[in-house]
């Protein structure tokens, strides 16, 4: 029997002629009941990581100069055993501790800042002021994302509250982010000029939360994924439409933004700004039936998250200076489970 959990810190990744990276600090636990694999039981402690301290990264061409940047510190903890007690906690996605004498698995992770791309463009006739490419905060009140993975032999905890016999296993996590903005001009100033009615960034979303549970084994839980009623608003070409995020999928097809700027020596600059947002649906299957022997009973519980793609297009009058897209991707929340029963005697 073994378990093993990671928490790693928010890592920064910059693609230019090769790969440049910050931050992704990890701090791994692992246990097992193998006494050839080096791991103990159970471990004193969790193993944690912290950092303190915004990771940047930049780079520039002949047109542009481009950073990224990750929240300025957090924390995080795994901690596995392969017989929960209550000291060391292995702890569910609401924090509370799992007292199973089974194996147990979990992490967490507090980032507290903002991820941030941001752009200047560079001309020989002058600079055009900083944009923000996508920015996405972290909760204002410090909300802790959370994994676990645990076998019950007993209820636990609201976990498992069907089992008996050899038991089940459980598995959930939970995250919430704060406002996330994507596709913003360059400010406009004295002799520029921006597409009527276009205030702010081409999407807004106010927030982000997802929680997700899964059970297999004997007489499991029903998988359950839920996903923050958040605002989502978007530009569609003459104004800002505002959808709340509920359970189903959608694509909402954002209309065309235009920033046209004087530059000393050059024909007008224009940035124009198209692009799509994508909310992946919120869903729990399950496959396998009760015993389990033939084939494994598994359950997954997936919130969806929510992609946006704005594509970005610089030209000097009619001569093109250079394009890219900018994509912003909450990613899926997802609890997994699988149990296969022995075969029988």
């Amino acid at each position: 029997m073994s378990a093993q959990s990671i928490a790693t810190t928010s890592k920064l990744l910059l693609s230019t002629t090769g790969d440049t990276t910050a931050g992704g600090q990890s701090g791994t636990s692992a246990a097992d009941t193998d006494p050839a694999s080096g791991a103990g039981n159970s471990p004193a402690g969790a193993s944690t990581v912290s950092y303190s301290g915004s990771s940047s990264l930049s780079a520039s061409g002949s047109t542009a100069a481009f950073s990224v940047s990750g929240p300025s510190s957090g924390s995080g903890s795994a901690y596995s055993t392969t017989q929960a007690t209550s000291s060391p906690a292995c702890q569910d996605d609401s924090g509370t501790g799992l007292v199973t004498n089974q194996a147990c698995s979990s992490a967490s992770l507090t980032p507290n800042g903002s991820y941030r791309a941001q752009m200047d463009i560079n001309l020989p006739g002058g600079g055009i002021r900083s944009a923000d490419l996508a920015r996405i905060d972290t909760a204002s009140s410090g909300s802790v994302w959370r994994a676990f993975g645990a076998r019950a032999a007993l209820p636990v905890s609201g976990h498992c509250t069907g089992t008996s016999g050899i038991g089940c296993v459980a598995s959930g996590a939970r995250r919430t982010l704060g406002t996330m903005t994507v596709g913003n001009l360059p400010p406009v100033s004295a002799g520029d000029s921006a597409t009527t009615g276009f205030t702010g960034s081409m999407v807004t979303l106010d927030g982000f939360g997802a929680s997700v549970a899964s059970e297999s084994g004997i007489t499991p839980g029903a998988g359950s994924a839920t996903r923050a009623t958040n605002t989502l608003t978007y530009w569609n070409g003459t104004g800002y439409s505002s959808v709340a995020l509920g359970s189903g999928g959608a694509t909402y097809t954002l209309g065309t933004a235009v920033g046209t700027y004087r530059v000393a020596g050059f024909n007008d600059v224009t940035v124009t700004m198209t692009g799509t947002v994508l909310v992946d649906p919120v869903t729990t299957v399950t496959t396998g039936a009760a015993p389990c022997q033939t084939a494994a009973c598994t359950s997954t519980s997936t919130v969806g998250g929510v992609r946006v793609a704005v594509q970005y297009d610089l030209a000097d009058g009619t001569t093109p200076l250079g394009s890219f897209m900018v994509t912003a991707d909450l990613g899926n929340t997802i609890a997994q489970t699988t149990y296969k029963a022995a075969p029988s005697a």
